[in-house]
């Protein structure tokens, strides 16, 4: 938390949320500090299983093309659906959650919190404002807007990050996802896989 030496006109709170933590932003004059330099309460959080609650786990462990299957962001996952939970969910409420404490403090009104998110964590901030009307403005930095994918030169109608699909009978499918963030950039990776029936 940063706590400034003089609060601005505005007495909300300033929540940040960031994919890569907390600390992605706390050293000396890099964002955090210049916002509450400009008399901002600054509440730094990381939601569960990003920077300080990542859970140890051998991220590294060198299983090549599938060892996406075994980190920690997969075995979280797994274990939020052991729960009947999802990860994006408690994510989501962990956001809210910050909310509550925000305006628990007597320094803060209580009208309204600004909320900035970064990478995933724009998306997060972006459903919590949608349940949370406490919270009255945010940013959404660098967020995921869309992702589109392709079963070969077909255009899926599922636009989710995670998607079921039937492939349509037994052979080579060459699977394609395209993401696109609020900036316009994309990304897209092509994986074959082969079907048997």
């Amino acid at each position: 938390m940063f706590v400034p030496e003089k609060r601005g006109e505005d007495r909300s709170a300033l929540l940040y949320i960031n994919e890569r933590g907390k600390e992605a932003e706390v050293l000396e004059f890099e964002l955090l500090e210049e916002l509450a330099q400009k008399g901002n309460l600054v509440v730094a959080v990381d939601v569960r299983g990003i920077g300080e609650t990542k859970p140890a786990h051998p991220d590294d462990a060198g299983c090549g093309l599938f060892g996406h299957v075994d980190d920690a962001e997969t075995t979280m996952q797994y274990i939020a659906w052991e729960m009947n939970e999802s990860l994006l969910g408690m994510r989501v409420q962990d956001v809210v959650r910050s909310v509550d404490y925000a305006v628990s403090r007597a320094d803060v009104d209580r009208a309204g919190v600004r909320v900035i998110g970064r990478g995933m964590g724009a998306l997060w901030v972006l459903l919590a404002a949608a349940l949370d009307p406490r919270i009255s403005r945010t940013v959404c930095d660098g967020g995921l807007l869309s992702y589109t994918w392709f079963d070969g030169s077909t255009q899926l109608p599922q636009t989710g990050a995670v998607v079921d699909y039937v492939a349509p009978g037994s052979g080579s499918h060459t699977f394609t996802l395209t993401v696109t963030d609020n900036g316009g950039l994309t990304s897209t990776t092509t994986q074959t896989v082969t079907v048997q029936s």
